[in-house]
């Protein structure tokens, strides 16, 4: 399924897609921080996902505020941290830095407001 439903990045969105149907869409303005990460993680721990065949994920996403998942029976869950397994973790960042400084720079500051 992964290799038909990889990762992807757009202006302001990552699509999150696991399985063969399921699919979380991150705005890019939701992440706090995105880092490497070398440490195994429970399967599952509160306010966390998991997403990587096998192994090691190697990328972790802070997210802030944390967002609401579907669970598998259908009900949500808070989350704060999400850990992925990608094939080229360093060039995984890089795209996405660039696309968390872009969104932090068309952000409306507190206190304006749009038209």
């Amino acid at each position: 399924a992964t290799l038909r439903r990889p990762i992807s990045l757009d202006a302001d969105t990552l699509y999150l897609r696991y399985g063969l149907t399921a699919e979380l869409q991150l705005p890019i303005d939701r992440i706090a921080i995105a880092r490497p990460h070398a440490a195994r993680v429970a399967r599952r721990t509160e306010g966390t996902l998991r997403y990587c065949e096998a192994g090691v994920p190697n990328v972790c996403l802070v997210v802030e505020p944390p967002i609401s998942a579907p669970g598998l029976l259908g009900d949500s869950r808070p989350i704060r941290e999400i850990y992925l397994g990608v094939d080229a973790p360093a060039r995984f960042l890089d795209r996405l830095d660039a696309r968390m400084a872009c969104a932090r720079m068309h952000a409306i500051p507190p206190g304006h407001a749009s038209n």
